[in-house]
């Protein structure tokens, strides 16, 4: 990392110093608010994956509808690296909190624009090419989110508490998932099945424009960082961030992906899939499927900033390898538990692979913004996150719908895992520990 740590004077480095040392939980939360939204957006239509399935990919066979809105459920991840290149280049050339603003009203937007859709009933395949559309928009928009966001918090806050703040940001993904079950289980509790599949499936999805609208209200009124505006002041910004992420940063790039497979797959796993996993592998109701995933999310977002919190103290690299181990060694078991039927041991198995995740999140984020400079942070988070996130974390759900589908074992998703944790391992050692270091610029 050396050859890519920029030149930074004392004088420049007191006063970095100085504008961090105060964490300020406007910025948190603004950061977060952008999060929530995102992967709201995205676990919402998970979640309804099966409505939406029937309403804009009609098929004979209800099995084959699911696969398709799982298909366009991944889409959306396969225009998210083209996002973070577009707004990771403009975060790195005119600012952080500008781009963070735009990104939160295109997913608003273009998520109540699919709730106000017509159905493939009413116009036909109009619907479903429109539908497509709007999830490579929101798609689009949410690759320059993530990234953007745990930027800006590390970027703000002082080094030895950079994994406990910028866990955060995943307490809002995650979070979101939750709120995103919660909302479509009051949804579907409260009408009839008949209401659902006309006008019901509507509401989780027209809640992210006022939800969007306060978040920009938010991080309009924000200051951008401290490490960009000297970057700024010293006359250092990139002209071409992207080039140079690819000349400079090829190599941190693989270490990068190397680490966040294992975060993405395992993580949308267990957020979306695991709740098609209860209702229609497990046989267990809807409702049922919801709350178990609400439960699972709820306990393992409380663990994040614990983890967060020790890996600033004990270093990145041991929760790194403890959560590939643990993948590695219980994915198998607890699905096969899970294959028993019994839904509270369902659930403690759910429970116990979702802690994994949040494990190991903390520590696996906070590296990514500790390796890569300021001068191109935005546009190498970006891209670090999002192309595992487009190749094996959209995908995870429909992979392991697939692999059950044509394997008849519903254990089969577990190698698909397991293999993400042998690379995660691998890549493991080929990091240093980067835990409380100044960032470079």
């Amino acid at each position: 990392m050396d050859d890519m740590a920029g030149t930074r004077s004392p004088d420049a480095q007191l006063v970095l110093s100085g504008a961090q040392s105060q964490v300020r939980p406007k910025v948190i939360f603004a950061a977060c608010v952008g999060t929530l939204i995102e992967f709201y957006d995205f676990t919402v239509y998970g979640y309804l994956a099966v409505a939406m399935g029937r309403l804009f990919f009609p098929s004979g066979d209800s099995a084959a509808a699911t696969l398709s809105a799982l298909a366009v459920f991944a889409i959306a991840f396969f225009v998210r690296p083209i996002g973070g290149l577009i707004f990771g280049h403009l975060g790195d050339r005119f600012g952080r909190r500008n781009v963070l603003s735009a990104t939160i009203l295109l997913m608003g937007v273009s998520t109540t624009a699919i709730g106000v859709l017509p159905t493939y009933a009413m116009i036909g395949i109009g619907a479903t090419i429109l539908v497509v559309v709007a999830r490579m928009i929101q798609g689009a928009a949410a690759g320059g989110e993530l990234g953007g966001a745990l930027t800006f918090i590390a970027e703000s806050v002082p080094p030895r508490k950079r994994a406990f703040l910028t866990s955060f940001t995943q307490f809002g993904s995650h979070g979101s998932a939750a709120l995103g079950a919660i909302v479509v289980a009051i949804v579907t509790s409260s009408v009839t099945q008949a209401q659902l599949m006309s006008w019901a499936w509507r509401l989780p999805l027209l809640i992210a424009l006022p939800m969007a609208a306060i978040g920009l209200v938010i991080r309009t009124k924000l200051a951008d960082t401290p490490e960009f505006t000297t970057l700024r002041e010293d006359g250092r910004v990139e002209k071409s961030p992207i080039r140079q992420t690819v000349r400079e940063g090829r190599s941190v790039l693989f270490r990068i992906w190397g680490l966040i497979t294992l975060q993405t797959m395992s993580g949308y796993f267990c957020i979306t899939f695991l709740y098609i996993y209860f209702s229609q592998y497990l046989g267990f109701s809807a409702r049922s499927a919801y709350w178990a995933t609400v439960v699972e999310i709820l306990i393992g977002i409380s663990t994040l900033p614990l983890f967060g919190w020790l890996s600033d103290r004990w270093g990145r690299k041991p929760f790194l390898r403890a959560g590939a181990i643990g993948w590695l060694v219980l994915v198998y078991p607890m699905l096969a538990l899970m294959g028993m039927g019994n839904y509270p041991l369902a659930i403690v198995c759910a429970v116990v692979l979702f802690t994994l995740n949040c494990a190991y999140a903390p520590s696996a984020f906070a590296v990514v913004t500790e390796l890569l400079p300021t001068r191109f942070r935005y546009t190498g988070a970006a891209l670090g996150i999002n192309v595992p996130l487009a190749l094996f974390g959209g995908s995870a759900p429909y992979a392991s719908a697939w692999l059950i589908e044509h394997t008849g074992s519903s254990r089969s998703p577990a190698f698909m895992i397991g293999a993400a944790a042998i690379l995660s391992l691998f890549t493991t050692t080929k990091i240093k520990e980067t835990a409380g270091g100044a960032l470079t610029g």
